[in-house]
């Protein structure tokens, strides 16, 4: 298992992570054991947790995330002092169907609104004022 320290600064994920700070918990030993963590950035194939560097993540787990009711089967990529990678192993399950999507479309709407952002920085680069903020 890698370091995240060691990361060499080329980008190999899948998929845009959306940054966020939301409340989850690891959870294995069919259900018997929970950590408490924080996801600090988010996409369909993987996030970034947050928790204390005292607290051991087994190698696959299911990371829960109450507050949208969903879950996802994740295996552990690397580890740091207080922060984790992993990389989610199957399509996100939601315990209840008024969430379903609500996520994806969250992250969506983030990566959309970063795109427009740099275009209108381009636009103002390239001497169209009428674009800037």
């Amino acid at each position: 298992m890698r370091d995240q320290s060691n990361h060499d600064g080329a980008d190999k994920r899948g998929a845009a992570r959306m940054r966020t700070i939301l409340g989850a918990r690891a959870v294995f030993q069919d259900g018997r054991s929970a950590i408490d963590c924080q996801i600090r950035n988010i996409s369909a194939t993987g996030a970034l947790l947050s928790l204390s560097e005292t607290l051991s993540l087994p190698p696959v787990f299911e990371l829960e995330i109450p507050m949208r009711q969903t879950k996802w089967r994740a295996v552990l990529r690397w580890r740091s002092q207080q922060a984790a990678g992993v990389q989610f192993l199957d399509e996100q399950k939601t315990s209840a169907s008024s969430g379903a999507g609500l996520l994806a479309l969250e992250m969506e709407n983030a990566m959309l609104r970063k795109r427009v952002g740099e275009l209108v920085r381009r636009l103002a680069e390239l001497g169209h004022s009428e674009w800037q903020k």
